[in-house]
């Protein structure tokens, strides 16, 4: 009996001290180069995984311990632009030399049961005093086995013109992908080490590798490889996301497969209301609600609107038409602007399921919901000249 007790005790003081001994996540809040920023936090995290090892007597645990990076991405767009990808090179080359400890593997399902942890990260832009722009960076790692955040950091690093044209899959995309997934890899990075990760991207990690081998190929131009693992990762748990169904629209659209394409962007649609996270980036000519001039840009237009028609005609919801631009020009225009869009892309919609009539309201936004906020009108800030769609209640039938 007393052995028994013993063994409680210990066992108690040992949860205890793994409480208590949680790291305290590190602010670096002093503005500073990217690079100087950027080894502080990744410093900081690593430093955070030795001292709680070191606190709970458990020698050797980092040793050759394997992670992976999930990629970084701008916490606004929810983008991997060239930026982030500027970000998550520097973090993944400075473990690498730094800290043999750690071994940082390929983000892919074949490689994750060898993981302990995953590294998530994300760049947000932030406007002080004067309009001056810079940038927190935010690190996190997740232990896999608990689905507790184990070490997190943050730091401020000066705008210096930095690239934010998004790599080739974002840049293709026709729709914003903020969805549940991308929102709780966002929450997971903001998360406090001791604390449960995001469950909604917890839960779906494995089809997060997934997508991002799919992405690398489509990133690489191999559209009918891309294809393949786009639909091999909506068939896994978790995988039914906004990212599958708009990488299998784009590989389908590259690869010239029409009928393909359309059903895939119905799909698209119909998740994106699903999960009531559906905007759309209809590029039109400046100050007008004329679209952009160039076919090969707007070809698709017209079977957006179709299908987008179809599928919200067929699934008999009440939707808000919220139109937005970029910052250039004055606010005051650009709110009647976006107005203007968005009531030009309800009539197109109406115009193809006339049942949509009582059930579409325009609203105008302007800049005030801007998620890049660059005002440079070209694929670096397409997504803050977009059109959302919101489903909202019906009004009541007379």
């Amino acid at each position: 009996m007393s052995r028994l007790l013993t063994w409680i005790t210990a066992c108690a003081a040992l949860m205890l001290m793994a409480t208590a001994c949680a790291p305290v996540p590190t602010a670096y809040t002093q503005e500073q180069g990217l690079d100087q920023a950027l080894d502080q936090v990744t410093e900081s995290l690593v430093s955070q995984l030795k001292k709680q090892s070191l606190m709970l007597n458990i020698p050797g645990q980092l040793s050759r311990t394997g992670m992976v990076v999930d990629p970084v991405l701008d916490s606004e767009s929810g983008q991997q632009t060239s930026l982030t990808k500027r970000v998550e090179s520097f973090v993944t080359e400075r473990i690498t030399s730094k800290h043999a400890e750690l071994e940082v593997l390929p983000f892919l399902p074949s490689q994750l049961p060898r993981a302990q942890y995953v590294l998530t990260g994300t760049v947000k832009g932030i406007v002080g005093e004067q309009g001056r722009r810079s940038w927190r960076l935010t690190l996190a790692l997740t232990d896999l086995k608990s689905g507790k955040v184990s070490a997190q950091s943050m730091a401020v690093a000066r705008d210096d013109n930095f690239d934010l044209t998004p790599v080739r899959y974002y840049r293709d995309s026709p729709v914003l992908l903020l969805d549940d997934a991308i929102k709780g890899y966002i929450n997971t990075t903001n998360t406090v080490p001791g604390q449960l990760a995001d469950k909604a991207y917890v839960d779906r990690v494995g089809a997060a590798a997934a997508i991002n081998e799919a992405n690398e190929s489509y990133n690489g131009e191999h559209y009918r490889e891309a294809l393949h693992k786009y639909k091999a990762a909506e068939s896994t748990q978790g995988g039914e996301q906004l990212r599958t169904h708009d990488g299998i629209y784009l590989s389908s659209s590259k690869l010239g497969m029409k009928s393909e394409s359309e059903q895939a962007f119905a799909k698209l649609v119909q998740r994106g209301i699903q999960d009531n996270a559906l905007s759309i980036r209809f590029l039109f000519s400046p100050g007008s609600t004329n679209f952009w001039t160039d076919p090969s840009m707007v070809s698709a237009y017209p079977m957006w609107i179709k299908q987008l028609a179809l599928v919200t005609a067929a699934t008999n919801v009440c939707m808000d038409v919220v139109g937005h631009t970029s910052p250039t020009g004055t606010e005051p225009t650009n709110r009647k602007l976006s107005l203007a869009r968005a009531s030009t892309i309800a009539d197109r919609l109406i115009a193809e399921a006339p049942a949509l009539n009582s059930r579409l309201v325009s609203h105008g936004k302007g800049s005030s919901e801007n998620k890049v906020g660059i005002g440079t009108d070209d694929s670096r800030d397409a997504v803050d000249r977009r059109v959302e769609f919101k489903i909202v209640g019906c009004p009541p039938k007379p």
